[in-house]
């Protein structure tokens, strides 16, 4: 009973520490600059643009219209074959003269799809399917400070996420396989 109940505290665990690592997952779609205008329906634009570059493989990247660059930037995190629709702009929140490096933006329970930074005059979109919590990105773009964000696409979240249940489950777990090896 002792073997089972220390196999499966290290069976939480391994799953506490898997959950960890997938759960802070956010990468870069891409950027536009100069981002401007700067309206909600102006960035909800530029972010259909570079869903269009991504889903279709056309135009290519970086490309140019106006006097915009749009260059997509897409890591692993982003799912395969397509990106949803950009959905609802949630609403601006300025910041002002926010920070250069390391704003950190607090999702609460709500599950965006998408989330635009304009550092100084230009656009770096984020995809963030699924995270809950708070969220830390950089600026990759330019030395400029926050201007203001965009949460695109949100939905009300019913369960835990983030791996608060396994968190929970696991920390279960580990109380009983150590209270088993106090009581023996």
């Amino acid at each position: 009973m002792k073997r089972i109940l220390t196999i499966l505290a290290v069976a939480g665990g391994a799953c506490l520490l898997a959950a960890s690592a997938g759960a802070n997952t956010i990468t870069e779609l891409g950027t536009v600059t100069p981002g401007t205008p700067a309206g909600p329906s102006d960035e909800t634009g530029y972010l259909t643009q570079l869903i269009n570059m991504y889903n279709n493989g056309t135009p290519a990247s970086p490309f140019s219209s106006g006097n915009k660059t749009y260059t997509l930037n897409v890591g692993s995190a982003v799912p395969p074959p397509s990106l949803p629709a950009p959905g609802v702009n949630n609403g601006q929140v300025v910041s002002g003269n926010g920070p250069q490096t390391g704003l950190m933006i607090n999702l609460g329970a709500n599950s965006y799809n998408y989330v635009m930074v304009k550092w100084g005059q230009d656009d770096e979109f984020y995809y963030i399917g699924g995270l809950t919590g708070t969220i830390t990105l950089n600026n990759d773009v330019n030395g400029n400070g926050e201007s203001h964000y965009d949460l695109f696409g949100g939905t009300p979240r019913q369960v835990p996420d983030g791996g608060t249940t396994i968190l929970l489950f696991g920390a279960a777990l580990s109380g009983l396989g150590l209270l088993r090896r106090k009581l023996s």
